[in-house]
């Protein structure tokens, strides 16, 4: 009839425990989430850092400056400086266009407040009854200024789609110039 109650009860030994093991150890699922991503945007920026090695050693050559000090933006005021703006404009303006892209900012930004602080959330939930889920990058602060929230899901492969991108650029311009010299 239309008027009967349906109940449920629901325990908490019901609900999925969301746990993962790793070499016999528990680990909280939501953990492992929060790490991947954190992981992810520390090895976007490390790729960065990477190419900045690469341009130091393949076209400064005699002049290189030491691995330890030759991160992202070290090379990108190294090329800015008159000497070499002039020997590699190419160079300069991929290092300039690609500090002011805001996916290198975010990835800048986000890798440097967990970087120091942890502190970064995520919110990810799903519905109990449906295919309703939420999976967000909370918004925080860098440098007084708010980053703002950001769809997991697409933002991520966003990002990898411009680190990719980026390499590919900076890749192929490299080659050139190297033989170029």
């Amino acid at each position: 009839t239309l008027n009967e109650q349906k109940r449920v009860s629901v325990k908490m030994n019901d609900f999925p425990a969301n746990q993962v093991d790793i070499a016999g150890i528990n680990v909280d699922a939501h953990f492992l989430l929060e790490k991947l991503i954190k992981d992810f945007f520390q090895y976007c920026r490390n790729a960065f850092d990477g190419m900045g090695q690469i341009a130091n050693s393949a076209l400064l050559a005699n002049k290189r400056r030491k691995a330890d000090s030759t991160d992202f933006p070290a090379m990108q005021k190294a090329f800015a400086q008159q000497t070499y703006s002039s020997v590699f404009p190419d160079m300069n303006t991929w290092f300039q266009t690609i500090a002011s892209a805001p996916e290198f900012q975010y990835i800048d930004a986000f890798n440097n407040r967990t970087k120091h602080t942890f502190d970064v959330f995520l919110k990810v939930s799903l519905d109990m009854f449906g295919d309703g889920k939420t999976t967000e990058i909370n918004p925080f602060f860098r440098k007084e200024v708010q980053v703002d929230r950001r769809d997991m899901s697409s933002y991520l492969t966003l990002v990898l789609d411009f680190v990719v991108k980026s390499f590919d650029e900076f890749f192929s311009m490299s080659l050139i110039l190297y033989y170029q010299s």
